[in-house]
């Protein structure tokens, strides 16, 4: 088989092991989501539907303050674009 066929990496074996480590990060990353996600629901439960009060002294808690920073630096760091770039970079 021609060398360009290859690509830059020049062998099937160095193909195979590109491959298999985008694999693995993407199992990683798919994992680290899935951990995520149940975190922060289960965030959100502790927070309770049942807020009673004032708007503005639910947000002074410590526990809602932690809870709106800590969802929206998951947004930063997993918001992805149209093409699936990630827009905010580390």
């Amino acid at each position: 088989m021609p060398s360009a066929m290859y690509g830059e990496s020049g062998s099937d074996d160095d193909d195979a092991e590109r491959i298999a480590r985008e694999m693995r990060r993407t199992r990683m990353n798919q994992q680290h989501e899935m951990q995520e996600a149940g975190n922060e629901e289960e965030d959100y439960m502790d927070m309770g539907d049942n807020q009673k009060g004032r708007i503005s002294e639910w947000l002074k808690e410590k526990k809602t303050i932690n809870f709106i920073r800590n969802s929206f630096g998951k947004f930063l760091r997993h918001f992805k674009d149209e093409s699936g770039n990630e827009v905010y970079e580390n």
